[in-house]
């Protein structure tokens, strides 16, 4: 039985202590903390003298407590310093400690104790006293101000449900610490400080919620690079300055989304008053929700964007068409305007009306621009019909005088006629009703005085469509109820299977190749290359593998894969998304490849084309370390090469979920070096 020791008092009484979840929080520590050469000297500077380092050590090793990996005799063996970072910065080896002399006494012996205390000397008490009076005085929003003044990252964070006191004392304590490093500062005088500001600026980044918030603010400062063993890397799809509203949608949202909930998870279990807790979180959703918050003006404009992007889909459509004018007009069409204006007007007020008219949009018109069938029925009539009048001319020019294949041909363009005639009548309609709804929206957001949108009202009396064929035109009936069509438009796109954009994309960019390579005497076509043609083209699956052999066949002067790349992607055989991939390869090999061999940096030409699943350097702590550099170096002539020019095709871990393209230009050829599961590294990129 484990020897009761006395219970002692926090060494600094007239500090209160942080919330235990904070030391819970802490996965890395200030290199300061943990080198053999500085530990000791680090900790004497934290707790003031080596006679109480010295103590804490002995109370340790005298509580008993058993440290997986660790005998009583290795304890003993240990140096101060080294034994207080051994036990009191892991989390499993502090929680057994916990165990044996109690959660209390591990919080005072805990670095958080002296937090306030260290801030106060490192800053001077007349700074640290007026900051703690500015935030217990101010309202809500002066303290998002001064947050967002003091570390603009912080501003994303309260603005999407994160405001707590906890976190702007922090932001506000944290900004005084790294500017008395900047400036005039007591570490130049007093050179044991050094040690305690690395400690105080570690201990409120931890405070800061989600992992990807801390290293943005440390990017901020380069010089913190040192406080660290080894800076993670931030993902490229992140905006250092503002990582929820500078990136890109999905990225944001998610980040959003874990914010609120830490921050939330934070307050339940961090508050002894439940009526404060609640009057903390009612400030946090009335900051979230106000008209002035960057949070409802980002999510309103990702619907816009969703929705004007969706709307091209149709627009193209009826160029493909080739509409004629007067119908588009009485159809109240305008095939160059947008859907939904792009910026708001600056006097619209973003209540809730118009979060309420944003999702009741995007709910009724989303599924109807999202899907691509108009699309491609559009590309492949215009295909049919220009095959068959090049038919019919060739007969005409020849002179052979073949009158029943001239008049299948003719019967064959006349039905082509009618479903164009059909098509155009079908997304006339289904165009008018998305307009319909669309401006719902802009009239919510319209000012009283300003001009109409661009787009007019559709009419929903629907002009004929001339038809060049025998027959009746097809006339579009009159639509009298908006929300029955809605309805059973909704429910025939459900049941249709969703096409592909990859797909048209894929089979355009690449058909004058293909055309090329096909178009070889009878007997000199490569047999696979037959098969893989074929089954790409009827929008078959093709694993990793075999899209690699399929653009090798495709683009053998453009391209060369390394046995690196047939070996990687055979790892990834179930890979859960070929049709990413088959656009990325198709991308990489003809468009980029283009854009680079006409002089475009390489950088820009993969940001342009592939936005944030393009990187173009891995980060130093990849470059430097021996094993993960390796796994980046790929045999090319006979010469290893580090490759880091990498495209993220799949966002997850592991052959199915995670998928990696790690490639180069060399010679003026696209050389792909590894197509497969992400590669080791501190954090996914």
């Amino acid at each position: 039985m484990a020897r009761q020791k006395k219970e002692r008092k926090p060494q600094q009484s007239n500090r209160r202590l942080l919330s235990a979840e904070l030391i819970d929080s802490i996965v890395t520590t200030p290199i300061t903390f943990i080198s053999p050469l500085t530990c000791n000297q680090a900790w004497f500077s934290w707790y003031g003298s080596m006679e109480t380092v010295s103590a804490i050590r002995n109370e340790i090793i005298d509580s008993g407590v058993r440290l997986e990996g660790f005998t009583r005799s290795d304890l003993k063996q240990m140096e101060e310093g080294t034994l207080l970072s051994t036990v009191l910065l892991d989390r499993d080896r502090r929680a057994a400690l916990q165990e044996v002399i109690g959660d209390k006494r591990v919080l005072e012996l805990m670095p958080q104790a002296s937090l306030f205390e260290k801030t106060s000397t490192i800053i001077g008490a007349g700074v640290f006293d007026n900051l703690q009076k500015k935030i217990l005085s101010s309202s809500s929003i002066e303290l998002l101000a001064m947050a967002q003044s003091a570390l603009p990252q912080l501003g994303d964070v309260i603005e999407v449900g994160g405001f707590s006191h906890e976190l702007i004392t922090a932001g506000l304590m944290l900004r005084a610490v790294l500017d008395v490093s900047e400036g005039q500062s007591p570490l130049s005088s007093e050179w044991n400080l050094q040690y305690c500001w690395d400690m105080v600026v570690h201990l409120y980044l931890q405070m800061i919620p989600v992992d990807a918030v801390r290293r943005c603010i440390l990017l901020d400062y380069p010089h913190l690079e040192a406080l660290y063993p080894a800076a993670d890397e931030l993902d490229e799809l992140f905006d250092q300055s503002s990582p929820v509203f500078g990136s890109y949608v999905d990225w944001g949202a998610s980040l959003s989304f874990a914010l609120a909930a830490q921050t939330i998870d934070q307050r339940s279990r961090r508050s002894k008053d439940p009526v404060e807790s609640m009057l903390e979180t009612l400030q946090s959703f009335m900051l979230a929700t106000s008209p002035a918050s960057r949070f409802t003006e980002f999510v309103i404009m990702n619907v816009v964007q969703d929705a004007n992007q969706g709307w091209e889909s149709l627009r193209d459509a009826l160029k493909i068409l080739n509409v004629d004018t007067d119908v588009l007009n009485a159809s109240g069409i305008d095939l160059e305007a947008e859907l939904l204006p792009s910026s708001l007007p600056s006097s619209a007020d973003l209540n809730s009306s118009i979060v309420d008219r944003a999702r009741m949009v995007r709910c009724q018109i989303q599924p109807m621009i999202e899907d691509q069938s108009y699309y491609e029925q559009a590309v492949d009539l215009r295909g049919g019909i220009a095959k068959v009048n090049a038919e019919i001319s060739e007969i005409a020019t020849n002179g052979k005088g073949n009158y029943d294949l001239l008049g299948n041909l003719s019967k064959k363009g006349a039905e082509l006629s009618l479903r164009r005639d059909q098509l155009i009548s079908d997304v006339l309609s289904t165009a008018s009703t998305v307009m319909n709804v669309a401006k719902t929206f802009i009239d919510v957001i319209k000012p009283v005085d300003a001009p109409p949108h661009t787009i007019a009202h559709a009419s929903t009396d629907v002009q004929p469509i001339a038809s060049d064929s025998a027959g009746d035109p097809v006339v579009v009936s009159e639509k009298s109820d908006l929300e029955a069509e809605l309805l059973d438009i909704n429910t025939q796109l459900e049941s249709d299977l969703k096409a592909a954009q990859a797909e048209i994309f894929r089979l355009s960019s690449a058909y004058s190749a293909l055309q090329a390579r096909l178009e070889t005497p009878t007997g000199t076509v490569d047999h696979d290359f037959q098969d893989l043609t074929r089954r790409h083209t009827q929008g078959l699956r093709l694993n990793p593998e075999e899209l690699l052999r399929f653009y090798n066949h495709l683009a053998a002067d453009r391209m060369v894969v390394l046995d690196s790349a047939w070996k990687s992607s055979r790892l990834s055989e179930n890979f859960a998304y070929p049709e990413r991939l088959d656009e990325h390869l198709c991308k990489l090999v003809f468009d980029y490849l283009d854009q680079v061999r006409d002089g475009t940096p390489m950088g820009r030409a993969g940001k342009e084309l592939f936005a944030g699943a393009f990187a173009a350097r891995e980060s130093q702590t990849v470059s430097q370390d021996q094993s993960m550099r390796a796994q980046r170096e790929f045999t090319y002539h006979g010469e290893s090469r580090f490759f880091e020019y990498r495209l993220r095709t799949g966002n997850g871990w592991g052959p199915v979920e995670g998928m990696r393209i790690y490639f180069d230009v060399i010679d003026g050829k696209m050389v792909i070096a590894y197509v497969g599961p992400h590669l080791d590294q501190p954090s996914t990129n």
